[in-house]
């Protein structure tokens, strides 16, 4: 019984993720790459207000950057980032992609930048975020890709 309840409270949680994504209280992606698709999962938990650090832990190498993540929502469970514009690849290697999101004016959030930077790396199937850099001086545009 209680892995039942487990199981359905995960494919809830699930679902409501989702949902999130696709209904959206912030921009859509315009990008399919997997990078983006991570990227905006761990930022729909910003803006969800979760405090789990479990959740933000597969986005992470480090369990103390998900610990951080989860510690810097306050008890309001407020959004922690502001909603955004757009979430596209700037580059991509081998190793990695920088993912840029674009974000959306929002007096929640004073003085926040206009661009950040996320440094994206492989890691087993999926992907993670070495470093977020501030991309409002400079930001950089979504990459070309040429069919041949």
């Amino acid at each position: 019984m209680r892995f039942r309840r487990l199981l359905l409270s995960a494919l809830a949680a699930s679902m409501i993720v989702a949902i999130l994504l696709v209904v959206g209280c912030s921009g859509a992606p315009t990008d399919t790459h997997s990078a983006v698709a991570t990227l905006t999962e761990l930022l729909e938990l910003r803006r969800a207000g979760t405090a789990d650090a479990e959740a933000y832990a597969p986005y992470f190498s480090d369990s103390a950057l998900a610990t951080a993540m989860a510690d810097s929502v306050g008890e309001d469970h407020a959004p922690a980032v502001p909603p955004w514009d757009s979430i596209y690849v700037s580059a991509e290697s081998t190793q990695g992609a920088d993912v840029v999101v674009v974000w959306r004016a929002d007096d929640a959030f004073p003085g926040w930048g206009t661009a950040t930077l996320f440094k994206m790396r492989t890691e087993g199937d999926g992907w993670i975020v070495e470093d977020a850099i501030d991309a409002s001086a400079d930001i950089p545009s979504p990459l070309k890709i040429v069919d041949d």
